[in-house]
């Protein structure tokens, strides 16, 4: 694999905080791993796909597009994402939607508590950057709203 995708890989794996990553791509195979004074035992093991590792650094790099008019929301905790509430349930929000503050925009799941994220403005819901029940990190944005 070429060193300039190898750094980038380590790039997004310390930038996300991750403590590992399995990579699967092309015939080639990466793990990365941090060893800590306490390790404890994974649940389930998660695969994340070169295109994934992508498409999020796609999405932080559309989040940085930030300005005046705009807020994006950021998720703030490490958890899997809902965007409704059920599953046979419409979602929260759409994109063109009117929001106002304090309105649910989705849920986070984290350690089986399901955690309401709410708008911190009002607008438009201009884009929305992660898909139903895709686990997302603290800070991972969510959401980009148009202020009025």
């Amino acid at each position: 694999m070429e060193k300039e995708k190898l750094q980038e890989i380590s790039k997004i794996f310390l930038e996300n905080n991750l403590t590992e990553l399995y990579i699967e791509y092309n015939g080639e195979k990466i793990f990365l791993k941090k060893e800590e004074n306490v390790y404890i035992q994974p649940k389930e093991e998660k695969k994340i796909s070169y295109e994934k590792i992508l498409k999020k650094e796609e999405i932080k790099e559309k989040s940085d597009q930030e300005d005046k008019n705009t807020k994006i929301i950021k998720s703030p905790i490490t958890g899997t994402f809902y965007s409704a509430p059920a599953p046979n349930a419409p979602p929260f929000v759409n994109i063109g939607d009117k929001v106002t503050s304090d309105k649910v925009l989705c849920i986070i799941e984290a350690m089986k508590i399901m955690n309401e994220i709410k708008s911190d403005c009002s607008g438009i819901v201009k884009e929305i950057y992660i898909k139903n029940e895709e686990t997302v990190q603290q800070g991972t944005p969510l959401f980009k709203i148009e202020l009025e």
